[in-house]
Protein backbone atom coordinates (compact mmCIF):
# COMPACT_ATOMS: atom_id res chain seq x y z
CA UNK A 1 0.00 0.00 0.00
CA UNK A 2 1.47 3.34 -1.08
CA UNK A 3 1.63 6.00 1.28
CA UNK A 4 2.07 9.43 1.10
CA UNK A 5 4.64 10.62 3.63
CA UNK A 6 5.07 13.95 5.31
CA UNK A 7 1.69 15.14 6.73
CA UNK A 8 0.28 14.16 9.76
CA UNK A 9 -1.97 11.56 10.30
CA UNK A 10 0.09 9.67 8.25
CA UNK A 11 1.03 6.39 10.40
CA UNK A 12 -3.03 6.05 10.91
CA UNK A 13 -3.17 4.80 7.51
CA UNK A 14 -0.68 1.54 8.14
CA UNK A 15 -2.22 -1.39 9.25
CA UNK A 16 -1.00 -3.10 12.38
CA UNK A 17 2.37 -2.35 13.27
CA UNK A 18 4.02 -0.92 9.13
CA UNK A 19 3.77 1.98 10.26
CA UNK A 20 6.31 1.07 12.90
CA UNK A 21 8.82 -0.47 10.26
CA UNK A 22 8.56 2.55 8.03
CA UNK A 23 9.77 5.16 10.85
CA UNK A 24 12.45 2.95 11.25
CA UNK A 25 13.53 2.70 8.00
CA UNK A 26 13.14 6.25 7.40
CA UNK A 27 13.77 8.29 10.33
CA UNK A 28 17.44 8.84 10.66
CA UNK A 29 18.65 8.85 14.21
CA UNK A 30 21.41 11.10 14.16
CA UNK A 31 19.35 14.01 12.88
CA UNK A 32 16.65 13.60 15.28
CA UNK A 33 19.22 13.78 18.23
CA UNK A 34 20.86 16.85 16.48
CA UNK A 35 17.90 18.65 15.82
CA UNK A 36 16.83 18.24 20.16
CA UNK A 37 20.40 19.68 20.57
CA UNK A 38 21.47 16.70 22.43
CA UNK A 39 24.08 15.87 20.74
CA UNK A 40 27.28 18.26 22.09
CA UNK A 41 29.14 20.12 18.55
CA UNK A 42 32.39 17.68 19.88
CA UNK A 43 30.86 14.72 18.90
CA UNK A 44 33.02 12.82 16.77
CA UNK A 45 32.02 11.06 13.45
CA UNK A 46 33.01 7.94 12.31
CA UNK A 47 31.58 8.27 9.22
CA UNK A 48 28.92 5.49 10.33
CA UNK A 49 27.84 6.26 13.44
CA UNK A 50 28.48 9.17 15.89
CA UNK A 51 30.46 9.19 19.06
CA UNK A 52 29.04 11.29 21.77
CA UNK A 53 28.12 11.44 25.61
CA UNK A 54 25.30 9.04 26.51
CA UNK A 55 22.22 10.50 26.64
CA UNK A 56 20.45 7.89 29.05
CA UNK A 57 19.68 10.52 32.14
CA UNK A 58 20.80 7.91 34.63
CA UNK A 59 24.66 7.37 33.31
CA UNK A 60 26.50 10.55 34.07
CA UNK A 61 28.71 9.91 31.22
CA UNK A 62 32.18 12.06 31.65
CA UNK A 63 34.00 10.52 28.29
CA UNK A 64 32.25 10.11 25.32
CA UNK A 65 30.60 6.02 24.90
CA UNK A 66 27.90 5.75 22.88
CA UNK A 67 28.05 5.37 19.75
CA UNK A 68 25.08 7.11 17.33
CA UNK A 69 23.46 5.01 13.72
CA UNK A 70 21.37 6.17 11.27
CA UNK A 71 18.91 3.60 13.04
CA UNK A 72 19.78 3.85 16.61
CA UNK A 73 22.07 4.39 19.39
CA UNK A 74 24.60 2.56 21.52
CA UNK A 75 25.87 3.19 24.69
CA UNK A 76 29.40 1.20 25.54
CA UNK A 77 29.52 1.95 28.84
CA UNK A 78 26.13 1.43 30.62
CA UNK A 79 24.79 -0.89 27.81
CA UNK A 80 22.20 1.40 26.98
CA UNK A 81 20.33 0.51 23.11
CA UNK A 82 17.55 2.69 21.55
CA UNK A 83 15.59 2.77 18.68
CA UNK A 84 14.09 5.87 17.21
CA UNK A 85 10.76 5.13 19.36
CA UNK A 86 12.37 4.68 22.73
CA UNK A 87 14.47 8.02 22.26
CA UNK A 88 11.49 9.78 20.77
CA UNK A 89 9.89 8.60 24.52
CA UNK A 90 12.52 9.34 26.25
CA UNK A 91 12.31 12.91 25.56
CA UNK A 92 8.74 13.56 25.07
CA UNK A 93 7.78 11.53 27.97
CA UNK A 94 3.89 13.16 27.89
CA UNK A 95 3.43 10.42 24.70
CA UNK A 96 3.53 7.42 26.73
CA UNK A 97 0.54 7.60 29.26
CA UNK A 98 0.33 5.80 32.30
CA UNK A 99 3.75 3.98 30.98
CA UNK A 100 2.35 3.02 27.39
CA UNK A 101 3.56 4.49 24.73
CA UNK A 102 1.36 5.81 21.91
CA UNK A 103 2.99 4.72 18.78
CA UNK A 104 1.09 6.12 16.70
CA UNK A 105 1.07 9.44 17.62
CA UNK A 106 5.00 9.18 17.98
CA UNK A 107 5.07 7.81 14.50
CA UNK A 108 3.16 10.97 13.21
CA UNK A 109 5.35 13.22 14.52
CA UNK A 110 8.48 11.50 13.51
CA UNK A 111 7.38 11.03 9.71
CA UNK A 112 6.19 14.50 9.94
CA UNK A 113 10.04 15.84 11.06
CA UNK A 114 12.41 16.88 8.65
CA UNK A 115 14.96 13.95 9.77
CA UNK A 116 14.44 11.50 6.99
CA UNK A 117 16.97 9.25 5.78
CA UNK A 118 18.36 11.06 2.44
CA UNK A 119 19.41 8.19 -1.12
CA UNK A 120 22.88 8.42 0.09
CA UNK A 121 22.33 6.75 3.51
CA UNK A 122 20.85 3.50 1.83
CA UNK A 123 23.59 0.99 3.23
CA UNK A 124 25.59 -0.86 0.23
CA UNK A 125 24.99 -4.80 -0.14
CA UNK A 126 27.47 -6.21 1.60
CA UNK A 127 29.97 -8.15 -0.07
CA UNK A 128 30.52 -11.99 0.77
CA UNK A 129 33.90 -13.84 0.10
CA UNK A 130 34.83 -17.24 0.98
CA UNK A 131 37.60 -17.47 3.83
CA UNK A 132 40.52 -19.76 3.86
CA UNK A 133 40.18 -22.12 6.75
CA UNK A 134 43.85 -22.64 6.82
CA UNK A 135 44.54 -18.51 7.16
CA UNK A 136 44.83 -18.96 10.97
CA UNK A 137 46.52 -21.96 11.36
CA UNK A 138 49.12 -20.71 8.78
CA UNK A 139 49.56 -17.48 10.28
CA UNK A 140 49.82 -19.25 13.91
CA UNK A 141 52.64 -21.43 13.17
CA UNK A 142 54.54 -18.77 11.28
CA UNK A 143 54.91 -16.48 14.26
CA UNK A 144 55.47 -19.75 16.47
CA UNK A 145 58.11 -20.62 13.81
CA UNK A 146 59.78 -17.16 13.77
CA UNK A 147 60.20 -17.23 17.36
CA UNK A 148 61.58 -20.83 17.73
CA UNK A 149 63.99 -19.67 15.08
CA UNK A 150 65.32 -16.31 16.82
CA UNK A 151 65.86 -18.96 20.00
CA UNK A 152 67.15 -21.90 18.59
CA UNK A 153 68.06 -21.50 14.96
CA UNK A 154 66.73 -24.78 12.44
CA UNK A 155 63.75 -26.05 14.86
CA UNK A 156 60.51 -25.81 13.67
CA UNK A 157 57.21 -25.02 15.67
CA UNK A 158 56.12 -28.96 14.24
CA UNK A 159 59.38 -30.05 15.61
CA UNK A 160 58.98 -28.58 18.92
CA UNK A 161 55.65 -29.99 19.80
CA UNK A 162 56.57 -33.07 18.50
CA UNK A 163 59.20 -33.14 20.81
CA UNK A 164 56.52 -32.39 23.85
CA UNK A 165 54.92 -35.58 22.10
CA UNK A 166 52.10 -34.06 20.63
CA UNK A 167 50.68 -36.04 17.57
CA UNK A 168 50.23 -34.55 14.45
CA UNK A 169 47.04 -35.57 14.27
CA UNK A 170 47.01 -33.68 18.00
CA UNK A 171 48.50 -30.61 16.15
CA UNK A 172 45.96 -30.04 13.77
CA UNK A 173 42.60 -30.65 15.60
CA UNK A 174 43.45 -28.22 18.74
CA UNK A 175 45.68 -26.00 15.89
CA UNK A 176 48.49 -25.62 18.46
CA UNK A 177 51.66 -24.22 17.96
CA UNK A 178 54.93 -23.30 20.06
CA UNK A 179 56.70 -20.49 20.89
CA UNK A 180 59.76 -20.22 23.18
CA UNK A 181 59.85 -17.43 25.79
CA UNK A 182 62.51 -16.37 27.79
CA UNK A 183 62.32 -16.99 31.10
CA UNK A 184 63.52 -14.46 33.97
Amino acid sequence: MAIKRGGLGAATKYRGSEFIREVKETVNVQKYLCSLGVLTEDAEDFGDYLRDHCVNPEHQDNNPTMLVFRDGANCQACGMKADIFDLFFMFNPQYAKDGRPNYRAAADLLLAGDWKRGDEEVAAPKEFRSIDQGLADRYHFQLAEKAAMELRPGLTALDGLLAFGFTKKTIRKWKLGLAWVLVK
